[in-house]
């Protein structure tokens, strides 16, 4: 048995865990060259390493040590597991509309849409259909843009 991916007594008519036949997967493992490297580097950011009697790491990188802005952001991305780097997907909603399947299928060529959305309000951004901020649409160039005005 693999200890980092969580074992299954699922029957083949159950579903089965979403990372049953994924490879195995540690964050911890991803985080350690990190880890690493903040230990190896502990003068240049700025922190102060020390060991308790069972060899736990401790790292202080602000409260007695100077740190840094640069220890901060390699910590941020230890905390993240090393998966900063994955792509996730964001939508941008700007609002809905009802209307009956009988109006919906004469919809053609050049029919508006009325949103339930003023025309000044703030759109929400999404992440996996979960509502995380609220902006202003701005353009980009020749694309639309986001300026953030909340996060919620």
């Amino acid at each position: 048995m693999n200890p980092t991916v969580p074992s299954s007594t699922a029957t083949p008519d159950e579903p089965r865990p979403p990372l049953a036949d994924a490879a195995a997967l540690s964050v911890n493992a991803l985080s350690e060259r990190l880890v690493a490297r903040l230990v190896d580097d502990a003068p240049r950011f700025g922190a102060a390493i020390s060991r308790t009697a069972n060899g736990t790491v401790l790292v202080d990188a602000g409260v007695a040590a100077p740190g840094s802005v640069a220890a901060g952001v390699l910590i941020a991305r230890i905390c993240m597991g090393g998966l900063g780097h994955v792509t996730v997907r964001l939508d941008v909603v700007l609002g809905a509309a009802e209307m009956n399947v009988e109006k919906l299928f004469c919809l053609g060529k050049g029919d508006t849409v009325t949103l339930d959305t003023h025309l000044d309000a703030p759109v929400t951004l999404q992440l996996d259909g979960k509502s995380i901020a609220r902006g202003q649409l701005m353009a980009v160039g020749d694309s639309f843009g986001l300026k953030i005005t909340e996060i919620l």
